[in-house]
């Protein structure tokens, strides 16, 4: 993968495909079918228990790199997990998350509190309709991360800066985003 993949989301290469419509998108926005979409990118990961912040599980996964540079991973965060122990697997697609990272680090010994995990295979790759295709625009510029608002899901994406000079699109999709490797999901609450 080119550097130039991780600074600037290029919409000429990420167009929706044609079957992508608005009223699928709208239909398809609860947090099971986020949930299931994302699961559906990552297929067949196991995500391992590795800290507990207060009533919060935290979950990781190492992710294949083609390149050599940093370790890549998953995080996931579940809400009133505290009775799951760390160390304890499970798939991605049966956690119950709040908030889905992707993220790269140069310590994956700390990152993974010391568990030894085996890099998973990332395809990198989704079927035509999903609805991790929904357009993101930009909603806020902090010093540290830009915020993006999604056209439909009841999301929002946030992509930390590595530098404050950093430049990204205004405009791109969530896909886009997760593949960055340095990217948060958080859920919007439900009513």
């Amino acid at each position: 993968m080119s550097n130039a993949q991780f600074t600037i989301i290029d919409d000429s290469i990420l167009s929706p495909p044609p079957s992508t419509t608005t009223d699928s998108l709208a239909m398809s926005s609860s947090p099971e079918k986020i949930r299931e979409a994302v699961a559906e990118l990552f297929e067949g990961f196991i995500m391992t228990k590795t800290h507990q912040h207060q009533a919060l599980g935290i979950y990781k996964a190492a992710v294949d790199s083609m390149s050599g540079h940093d370790q890549k991973f998953l995080v996931a965060i579940v809400a009133n997990d505290m009775r799951v122990p760390i160390g304890s697997s499970v798939y991605l697609k049966g956690l119950p998350w709040i908030s889905f990272q992707t993220r790269s680090t140069d310590n994956a010994s700390l990152e993974f509190a010391g568990l030894r995990m085996k890099a998973q295979p990332y395809k990198a790759m989704i079927r035509k309709g999903n609805i991790l295709y929904d357009k993101i625009k930009i909603g806020a510029e902090l010093p540290d991360k830009h915020i993006y608002i999604p056209d439909h899901l009841p999301i929002h994406v946030e992509i930390l800066l590595k530098r404050e000079d950093e430049y990204f699109a205004r405009e791109a999709y969530v896909v886009s985003a997760i593949n960055m490797f340095r990217t948060s999901i958080i859920l919007e609450q439900q009513s």
